[in-house]
């Protein structure tokens, strides 16, 4: 249980990575963006946001590395990022559905919010089975 946990941490940080070098890169005429929404101001705030999109990587790494005093961190970090998908869906009650990716998006960051009793209870246990 821990090392699967500890291999869904290390994936759960290498997405926003990879979405934030993606979007660092391509800012404003990524792919996957119409491309009369490039403008200057547009494309300054999707790479700003693209560099803190790599922070959840690093903070991954360091949970793996200290599970026992990785449970404050974890909670921070994926209450975050569950409600960045909760701002996805009220979002979509005021514009309508966006592209699918962003939809899949939206799920994967609402459940990022599992890891918090996931990483409670394998902590738990190690420290249960330590004694």
């Amino acid at each position: 249980m821990e090392r699967l946990l500890k291999i869904a941490l290390v994936i759960a940080g290498v997405i926003p990575l990879i979405l934030g070098v993606i979007n660092f890169a391509g800012g404003a005429k990524a792919p996957w963006l119409p491309p009369d929404i490039a403008t200057a101001s547009v494309d300054n705030q999707l790479r700003f946001y693209a560099i803190w999109f790599t922070a959840p990587f690093f903070l991954s790494i360091w949970m793996v590395r200290n599970l026992d005093r990785a449970l404050p961190i974890a909670a921070i970090l994926f209450s975050v990022m569950a409600l960045g998908g909760l701002a996805r869906l009220y979002s979509i009650t005021q514009y309508g559905l966006p592209e699918p990716g962003m939809i899949v998006g939206m799920v994967i960051e609402i459940s990022f919010v599992l890891f918090i009793p996931w990483i409670a209870y394998v902590t738990r246990r190690r420290t249960l089975a330590e004694v």
